[in-house]
């Protein structure tokens, strides 16, 4: 519980390599005087502001603010992702702060909004009317403009992979552990590769250099989108509307009036529908990662709604 716990706050990670300006192919501690950064982490089931204190080689979370409402879900409205959602965000972290006797320097406060899965769903266009907007919000409340953008998928995997290792006590290690990582609309399969492949299939011309306080390492990671918990339960609800058979006793079932009445036979079969319609292309990818020796050679550690879901049923029925 704890180690996920801390899995939570892995986004200081994100600040360690995007706001400090570290290469992803380099992960390590450069000293630099004390400043003042707010990372957005806009993910697709919320937005998540964290102010951070970044002081020679500490990273420190100083307060946190989140709206339930995504970043993308202003798709078609993006001209007010900036003034209703950005903005009193911020206005959040600065009265935080102030409740902590903070008083914040705004204009040499970077903010970085990285997008992840949720705003990958979106169109170019879409994505950048969104930051357009997102930008000018951060500038008219006297902010200084940081990073604004959409982080790729197997970035995001590389940082849950480094930091799971490093709460592990494995960095530098040579047997690191791989992660699963499910979010809400999509999954991150993440390990390294453990020497030179000798598979009929090589995944290794996919992956990427990651140097970790002097060690370097192969790294396999593929992002899987639309696969994500929230995602594909909304394909699969698509396909079977009404179905009740993915859904526990008594739950309501994509709120019409009927219940739920689990069957988990039939409910596999309808994600495989689901998965079949509009995902095959995504689990492809899979084919060539678990046929290779470092996947057989790797053990995994299941994050984010893999843990969730399963914790639940764990705490409900022990």
């Amino acid at each position: 519980m704890f180690l996920l716990f801390r899995l939570r706050v892995f986004r200081a990670v994100c600040v360690a390599l995007f706001v400090l300006n570290v290469p992803l192919a380099t992960v390590r501690a450069d000293v630099r005087p004390e400043t003042w950064q707010v990372v957005v982490d806009a993910g697709s089931s919320k937005t998540r502001g964290i102010l951070y204190r970044l002081s020679a080689d500490t990273v420190t979370p100083v307060v946190e603010y989140s709206s339930k409402l995504p970043l993308a879900s202003y798709a078609r409205v993006p001209d007010d992702s900036g003034n209703l959602l950005i903005a009193p965000l911020l206005d959040a972290l600065e009265r935080l702060a102030a409740d902590k006797k903070y008083a914040l320097e705004k204009n040499t406060v970077l903010v970085n909004v990285l997008g992840t899965a949720g705003m990958r769903e979106l169109s170019a266009g879409q994505q950048d009317a969104i930051y357009k907007a997102v930008n000018t919000s951060i500038l008219a409340k006297g902010w200084a403009l940081g990073q604004v953008g959409t982080i790729d998928g197997r970035d995001e995997g590389i940082f849950a992979w480094v930091h799971l290792n490093f709460l592990k006590g494995l960095a530098t290690s040579d047997n690191t552990l791989g992660i699963i990582e499910m979010g809400g609309a999509s999954s991150q399969i993440t390990f390294a590769l453990k020497s030179p492949s000798a598979d009929e299939t090589d995944v290794s011309k996919n992956a990427r250099t990651v140097t970790w306080n002097g060690k370097t390492y192969s790294v396999m990671s593929e992002s899987l989108l639309g696969l994500g918990a929230d995602a594909a339960r909304t394909s699969m609800n698509k396909i079977k509307q009404q179905d009740q058979r993915c859904y526990p006793e008594g739950a309501p079932v994509m709120k019409v009036p009927t219940t739920g009445a689990f069957d988990f036979a039939a409910c596999d079969r309808a994600y495989d529908d689901a998965i079949a319609a509009h995902y095959q292309s995504e689990i492809n990818k899979l084919i060539p990662i678990v046929k290779s020796s470092d996947y057989a050679q790797t053990d995994f550690i299941g994050l984010s709604s893999l843990y969730y879901t399963l914790n639940c049923f764990q705490q409900r029925y022990a």
